[in-house]
C-alpha cells in the first residue's frame, strides 16, 4: 500500500467500542505497536456494559489508519470501530 504525500501530517481520529476497559486497552496497545502510529492521545468512557474510546493518531497514512480501525474491529471484545482523517497541508 503506497502512503500518499499529502496525508503525511494528518492526524486521524479513532473512535471505538469494547465490552470493558482491559479489552480496550490491550487492542489499543496490540495495533498501536503492530503499526509504527504515535498516540496523541487516548480517551476511554463506560457507557452502560461497554466502554467507548477515542484515539488521536499520527505517523499514518489514511489508508494505515483505515487498516487499523477494521483491525481494531475485528479483535475480540471489540464491538466496531471507525477513523475520520483530517488533513493539514502546510
Amino acid at each position: 500500500m503506497q502512503d500518499d504525500v499529502f496525508d503525511r501530517n494528518a492526524v486521524h481520529v479513532m473512535t471505538f467500542t469494547a465490552a470493558d476497559a482491559g479489552v480496550a486497552l490491550a487492542a489499543v496497545r496490540d495495533e498501536l505497536a503492530a503499526d509504527g502510529a504515535r498516540l496523541s492521545s487516548l480517551s476511554l468512557n463506560t457507557l452502560d456494559q461497554v466502554v467507548d474510546g477515542t484515539l488521536r493518531l499520527t505517523n499514518l497514512s489514511c489508508a494505515r489508519a483505515r487498516a487499523c480501525a477494521d483491525r481494531l474491529a475485528a479483535r475480540p471484545g471489540v464491538h466496531g470501530a471507525r477513523v475520520e482523517h483530517h488533513l493539514y497541508r502546510p
